[in-house]
């Protein structure tokens, strides 16, 4: 897990990729590079966020999970699970009442190629531009039985009448921005496993409690 804030580090740009427009009159010279060097393996990515608000905590507690493989002070946790477990939950998440599905991300990039989503709109507040929805970034690494997975996940909303102001704080009916989840990690995920992440309850108030699933697929090159 990655101290916030946190942001992944540009990547190195190879000579060729500086040189060689990308045009259709140069297209033979990508096709040339693809034959010798082969092409740049695919990945893949959805994330699924999930609010485990409230009645959620029941559809946690009847789904048996196995035991993390991080953990940490705040509560968050982390699994890796296959893709009969992820397949599992996804389902039971469909079937059941209590925890709602609130967005889905996917994005198709290429082994070291950074990819960001953004999910939402653009509110001004107090005169600052300001992105709210939900927020993905991704850096893949292939590795011949696993993906390396850097990526920072940042989900927030447009909130009013804040409960709880107090003197020197905006007033009750000032339009904040409120982050339910801001999450920086690097996973090694194995073939054929994904990532179910969640977050801890939160003592704040109306704060939700954010789950992410994490599907990785590496599609088979076209012919």
């Amino acid at each position: 897990m990655m101290s916030l804030p946190y942001s992944i580090p540009p990547q190195k740009v190879s000579l060729f990729d500086r040189w060689v427009p990308r045009q259709p009159s140069w297209a033979w010279l990508w096709r040339l590079k693809e034959t010798v060097a082969g092409r740049r393996k695919v990945c893949d990515l959805t994330a699924t966020v999930i609010d485990f608000t409230g009645s959620g905590e029941a559809f946690l507690t009847n789904f048996s999970l196995p035991k993390p493989e991080y953990a940490d002070a705040t509560g968050l946790n982390v699994w890796l699970l296959s893709e009969a477990e992820l397949s599992a939950l996804r389902l039971r998440l469909r079937q059941m009442p209590g925890a709602e599905v609130l967005q889905s991300a996917r994005i198709i990039t290429a082994d070291g190629e950074q990819a960001r989503l953004m999910s939402g709109n653009t509110i001004p507040i107090q005169g600052v531009s300001t992105s709210v929805g939900l927020s993905v970034d991704f850096l893949p690494r292939m590795r011949p039985e696993a993906t390396d997975i850097t990526t920072i996940i940042t989900l927030s909303e447009v909130v009013t009448n804040r409960p709880g102001t107090t003197a020197g704080s905006s007033p009750t009916g000032a339009t904040c921005v409120r982050t339910n989840l801001a999450v920086a990690a690097r996973i090694q995920v194995p073939k054929g496993s994904g990532v179910f992440l969640l977050e801890g309850p939160s003592a704040a108030a109306n704060r939700k409690r954010i789950g992410v699933l994490l599907s990785v697929n590496s599609p088979k090159p076209k012919k």
